[in-house]
């Protein structure tokens, strides 16, 4: 029973895995494209914009409260504790287009803020879809 538990444990993680893994590689193709990226531009591109996707994954990561019905000390904690998540995050963007703007023009920068956003409400409307059904 117990190994039962952990295969069937081990293969939902593994799916997601594989369904992240298969947007994610989406969201590269769209953005590359949205960019109008060349070769040259998308191998020195990609790279860092993975480790500031990363960075910006540990931020948020460390945003989000588990605390179900928090007393008055713990609301102001979590409260002043996102904003200055949110400071950091914007701390990062600005360093990471600092860094991206050596490679890429300021124009490419804006429009993969604009491919982001269009590609999430796209998964996000794709999800919505999928629970209808």
């Amino acid at each position: 029973m117990t190994i039962l538990l952990l295969l069937t444990g081990w293969l939902t993680t593994s799916a997601q895995n594989q369904r992240f893994e298969k947007i994610k590689a989406h969201k590269v193709a769209y953005l590359t494209e949205k960019m109008e990226l060349s070769v040259s531009e998308a191998e020195k591109f990609w790279p860092l914009y993975n480790e500031y996707e990363k960075a910006q994954q540990e931020i948020r990561s460390q945003k989000r409260s588990q605390v179900k019905n928090p007393s008055d000390d713990q609301a102001k904690e979590i409260l002043f504790n996102a904003l200055e998540s949110n400071a950091k995050e914007i701390d990062l963007k600005r360093e990471f287009y600092k860094e991206a703007a050596q490679i890429l023009s300021y124009k490419k920068l804006y429009l993969m803020e604009q491919g982001e956003r269009e590609f999430r409400l796209t998964i996000l409307e794709r999800y919505k879809n999928m629970r209808k059904r």
